[in-house]
């Protein structure tokens, strides 16, 4: 380990929240598959599934953001300098971030559209009630009529 002297708690941080973020990549693309086969029971608890992770990765990064401005410190330090394996393990965690944001992006507007389509459907089985129920009105004397011959 290098002269940081808590490199090795903001490695397990980010370690941590690499593979939380990891597992919400993974979600995401589940629920993409969902939305594709109209199951919204799955896709609902999966966005509880992915809820949970996200207050866990919230949880971390408010201890690895104090340790980050350590270490943001420590880089700029007379003694100090990058270590690799915290830039990587960064780099890594804000990757899986942009990934992740760019497939919530793309699955809220996919249920949004469908969201959309159930409102078209409903609001077309409305209308098409609301004909059958003026029918069945314009009809009525006609069945009583019907009922008195048979």
């Amino acid at each position: 380990m290098g002269g940081f002297p808590q490199e090795k708690r903001l490695l397990e941080l980010l370690g941590e929240a690499v593979e939380l973020t990891g597992r919400v990549a993974g979600i995401s693309d589940e629920q993409s598959k969902m939305l594709a086969s109209d199951d919204l029971d799955s896709f609902n608890e999966s966005l509880e599934k992915g809820q949970e992770l996200i207050n866990k990765i919230n949880g971390l990064h408010q201890e690895s953001e104090v340790l980050m401005q350590s270490y943001a410190s420590y880089v700029n330090s007379a003694g100090g300098g990058k270590i690799n394996a915290i830039e990587a393990a960064a780099a890594r965690f804000v990757e899986l971030l942009e990934l992740c944001a760019a497939s919530n992006k793309r699955n809220l507007s996919e249920a949004t559209e469908k969201t959309e389509e159930f409102i078209r459907q409903i609001g077309s089985l409305s209308l098409k009630r609301k004909s059958l129920g003026r029918y069945a009105q314009n009809s009525g004397e006609s069945s009583a009529h019907f009922d008195k011959k048979t």
